[in-house]
């Protein structure tokens, strides 16, 4: 069987795990199931883009867990189907890169996936405070704002993603170097880019916060760093712009 060092050898050569280390949540915790599962599926017929595919409808899943069920067991599911996404979402890329599969299809699929986790995790958590009974209440929030909430803090996540996607077709690859090397961060950025990972410590957290009863209060913490978020990375990818 495939081993660890021999699956990394093809898809963790080291620029990328200096790339992907700083996400350290994603990194230690997710990343060696992401590599088991991999291990498994490769000497099977599952194609990267497979995987993929599962990913965009375990989100679309989640969703809907977050939207019709009630409770906790609502949240947790709505959770589970989320967190398969994320494994997904490492086991299609090491898929690819180790079978030499890599497609513009698959591509597309993961980019797809992904722009959707991000609004099913906060748009999620909102749904979820709305209807919880939680340990802290809020009570100058009603429960149709955290909705209001959790839709605010998944376009912060978005916009910044947009521009700097429009960056690149209009000024090259070039110009948004500095926004998605993780290799370059210094630590405010690596502090910024852990706090917002949906992959690992904003996903760990809003984990906690299901099994605490305090989606209410992740939800509009969270309004607050997304904002920053948004706001702060607008303006570095906005600035100094040639004509």
């Amino acid at each position: 069987m495939l081993t660890i060092k021999q699956l990394h050898e093809k898809t963790l050569p080291e620029y990328k795990r200096k790339f992907v280390k700083v996400d350290f949540v994603s990194y230690y915790l997710w990343r060696p199931i992401c590599d088991f599962v991999s291990i498994v599926l490769m000497d099977t017929k599952i194609t990267p883009n497979d995987v993929t595919i599962v990913s965009f409808y375990s989100c679309l899943i989640s969703f809907a867990f977050f939207v019709f069920a009630p409770g906790m067991k609502g949240a947790l599911l709505g959770y589970l189907f989320f967190w398969l996404w994320n494994i997904a979402d490492g086991v299609d890329g090491n898929l690819a890169r180790y079978r030499g599969q890599v497609s513009r299809s698959g591509d597309l699929w993961d980019a797809a996936a992904g722009y959707l986790a991000m609004i099913v995790f906060y748009f999620g958590a909102g749904l979820v405070a709305s209807k919880e009974e939680s340990i802290f209440p809020l009570k100058m929030i009603s429960p149709s704002m955290y909705v209001c909430i959790g839709a605010v803090s998944g376009i912060c996540t978005m916009f910044p993603r947009l521009i700097t996607q429009k960056k690149e077709s209009v000024y090259g690859k070039a110009a948004a170097k500095s926004m998605k090397d993780r290799t370059s961060f210094d630590p405010i950025k690596i502090i910024a880019l852990n706090l917002v990972s949906i992959n690992g410590l904003a996903g760990l957290l809003f984990l906690i916060a299901i099994l605490t009863k305090t989606v209410n209060l992740f939800s509009f913490l969270y309004l607050f760093i997304m904002l920053a978020f948004g706001i702060f990375s607008t303006f570095s990818i906005m600035k100094n712009l040639e004509k």
